[in-house]
């Protein structure tokens, strides 16, 4: 899990390295460009089914998205979205409402932080 002072676990880039064949730079840039790409828009998909009531399909966002932040190692992010789902599984509005709020600014944390990591 990512310590307190970063919002990334970087060992999980050894074991993204283990998984490529010999472009591991290329492989781990372009995971992370197309998480920083879709950030904002998985963001808004989200707060808008929120303020739209519709639970379902907050889950469905929120599964995919999780997983991509596991293998980014943003394991704080990850968390905040089990956060997101279980209050939409509880259809408890307020709960979500606080978990999205948490959700937007650990996910500048990590965006800024994989932002610098890439360059």
């Amino acid at each position: 899990m990512a310590d307190q002072s970063s919002p990334i676990d970087y060992k999980m880039y050894g074991e993204l390295e283990g998984l490529s064949n010999g472009t591991d730079e290329d492989l781990i840039s372009s995971l992370i460009s197309k998480f920083l790409n879709l950030l904002p828009n998985r963001l808004t998909s989200i707060e808008s089914l929120a303020t739209q009531g519709s639970f379902e399909l907050i889950r469905k966002e929120v599964h995919s998205f999780k997983l991509s932040c596991q293998i980014l190692g943003a394991e704080n992010l990850a968390s905040i979205l089990a956060d997101v789902d279980v209050a939409s599984r509880a259809r408890d509005s307020k709960r979500l409402g606080v978990a999205i709020e948490k959700l937007h600014i650990n996910a500048n944390e990590a965006g800024t932080e994989l932002v610098g990591f890439s360059i």
